[in-house]
This record gives structure tokens, C-alpha cells and sequence, in this order.
């Protein structure tokens, strides 16, 4: 019994090990008080014209609805200075997580000086 745990462990090391290997998350952005570190991606960023599309993953400390993690897609027109978000994924303190829907996400204007403000400039600036 023992020998297949040790399996489907090694099995599931060597497949999720890759993909982490091949992230490059750079910190880029924290709350004012340095909590909740927001990081792209940079390996993730594509470049399609004036449109970014990239990952983002933000970690959270005492979130009141139990967030520790929350990993997003979003879309940045670089020319506009606007985004949308693509996909939200939330990873709980608990252990579970939830994809929450966002089909159909409307540009919106970053707001200057925000986190969304600066993680725009930064995948902007790739």
C-alpha cells in the first residue's frame, strides 16, 4: 500500500513540477500596509498588438471570506489604458477553490496608482 502512495505522489510531483518550473512570477504590486503581493506572470505575458493578456496571482492574509489565493487571467489594451478579466479562480484557506464566472467582463479604465494601475504599467512596459 505504502509503495503505491509513494507512486501516485512521484506521478503527481512529476507532472505539477514542470508547470512550475516554467512560471516566472516577479512580484509587482502590494497593498499599502505590504499585504496582499500581486505578481505576474512574466512567462505567461502575450503580446497580441496593444492587447496584453497574462496571469496574475495575488496572496491574501486574513481575507474575511476566507481567500488565500486568488490566481486571474486579464486582458490590458496598453493603447487605452483599459482591461477585463478573463478568468478568477479562488483558492481558499480551507483547501477548496471555486472558478468564478466572468463571462462576458466589459473593458474598464485601470485606475492610476491602483494595484490594477501598476500591474498594467508593468505588463505594458513588456
Amino acid at each position: 500500500m505504502k509503495a503505491k502512495s509513494y507512486l501516485c505522489t512521484a506521478l503527481l510531483l512529476s507532472i505539477a513540477t514542470p508547470a512550475l518550473a516554467e512560471a516566472d512570477w516577479v512580484l509587482v504590486a502590494s497593498s499599502n500596509l505590504g499585504t496582499n503581493p500581486t505578481y505576474v506572470d512574466k512567462s505567461s505575458i502575450r503580446i497580441m498588438g496593444e492587447i496584453r493578456r497574462f496571469w496574475v496571482r495575488t496572496e491574501y492574509a486574513n481575507d474575511a471570506d476566507g481567500w488565500a489565493r486568488a490566481m486571474t487571467v486579464y486582458e490590458d489594451n496598453c493603447a487605452t489604458d483599459q482591461h477585463r478579466l478573463l478568468q478568477l479562480n479562488v483558492y481558499k484557506v480551507d483547501g477548496t477553490n471555486q472558478s468564478i464566472p466572468v463571462d462576458g467582463s466589459p473593458w474598464k479604465y485601470v485606475i492610476p496608482g491602483a494595484i490594477e494601475g501598476i500591474v498594467h504599467d508593468y505588463v505594458c512596459k513588456q
